[in-house]
């Protein structure tokens, strides 16, 4: 039996009361309510902290919006799962002014979506994790969970994980390097001429990969469309366009910044950005973006073209590895439209 025939309980839970300019710590807690260990992905959810908008948040009745990092990364690593046996709590707290800008007022907090869950113990290995998950055996479960408080105080809220990046990339020293054609050079912050050289050539085909893709939507060109947006209607097919127009604009209006040093990144990532941040936006490189091929699927310039989605259009990751990708266009074509690995995938799949 399972608690309310669900298999996972979440809770979220918060003080009455707290001071602006203070942080504002949350705790989010997981119960296995089944019979049998499960390994719970702790991507998407407060256990891995705020780093996908995962929350729902208001400020007396009014959305808030998130200021965190918007990450890509390919199929998950065991390291991602936790373990969690028949009637388990896991408990994290988190800090939520790191990712919204808390200001005085009345707060709800929502957390609602599925979470991965595969029927497993801690003596899996990450192939029989992948395989679990290719085969379908990784079930993904609707929770939900809430909280309110209030946030009382005059003071200053405390900085974002937006602000705070905006403030390193501006103290940064930056190195200009030219483009050609009507493209504007890119800023980069680090890495040796070698790297430099890496991005400045990807930045320029990410372009030429956006200016591609926005004049196939505009042509018609069913199948490659179809392959990663799903059955095309007027409204899909303009805002996928419209997706890869202003793209294609930043490109040529806005120096565009890339942090070389992976500063913030961790095992396993390919880039990140944070969406809304005043100015030009920052992409920064992790690790497996140097891995990464100069041109096909999953390459330099359509990882930069996935986080710039991000930054420009407002996308979302409702999808980031290739199978996940696809079956979204089937599934959910609305969805698609506003993913970013979608943009990226089917403007790799033009090259």
């Amino acid at each position: 039996m399972t608690a309310n025939g669900r298999t996972l309980i979440a809770r979220l839970r918060a003080r009455r009361e707290y001071r602006t300019g203070k942080p504002i710590v949350l705790r989010f807690s997981l119960t296995n309510a089944s019979a049998r260990e499960l390994a719970v992905l702790r991507r998407g959810t407060p256990l891995e902290g705020l780093i996908t908008e995962c929350l729902a948040v208001t400020r007396d009745g009014r959305p808030v919006r998130y200021e965190g990092i918007h990450v890509q990364r390919g199929e998950p690593e065991a390291s991602e799962y936790l373990y969690i046996a028949p009637g388990q709590q896991i408990d994290v707290a988190f800090n939520i002014a790191d990712s919204y800008r808390m200001s005085a007022g009345r707060y709800r907090i929502r957390f609602n979506a599925p979470i991965e869950a595969i029927v497993g113990s801690s003596s899996s290995t990450p192939s029989t994790l992948r395989a679990d998950r290719r085969s379908g055996r990784a079930r993904r479960r609707e929770v939900g969970a809430g909280a309110s408080f209030d946030v009382v105080g005059s003071g200053r809220a405390l900085l974002t994980k937006a602000q705070k990046f905006a403030e390193v990339m501006a103290a940064a020293a930056a190195i200009p390097v030219a483009a050609p054609g009507a493209v504007l050079p890119p800023v980069l912050n680090g890495g040796d001429a070698s790297r430099r050289t890496v991005v400045q050539n990807a930045h320029v085909a990410a372009a030429d990969l956006c200016d591609r893709a926005a004049q196939v939507v505009a042509s018609g060109a069913q199948p490659p469309y179809e392959d990663w947006f799903g059955q095309a209607t007027l409204s899909r097919v303009q805002r996928v366009a419209s997706t890869f127009q202003h793209v294609s604009a930043e490109f040529r209006s806005k120096t565009i910044n890339y942090d070389l040093i992976g500063y913030g990144c961790a095992s396993g990532w390919w880039a990140y950005t944070i969406r809304n941040t005043p100015g030009a936006p920052n992409i920064h490189l992790c690790d497996e973006f140097w891995k990464a091929p100069e041109e096909g699927l999953r390459s330099k310039p359509g990882t930069i073209v996935h986080e710039l989605t991000h930054a420009v259009a407002g996308t979302e990751d409702f999808a980031e590895d290739i199978p996940s990708a696809r079956a979204l266009a089937s599934a959910h074509p609305d969805q698609a439209t506003k993913c970013a690995a979608s943009h990226q995938y089917f403007a790799e799949s033009l090259s």
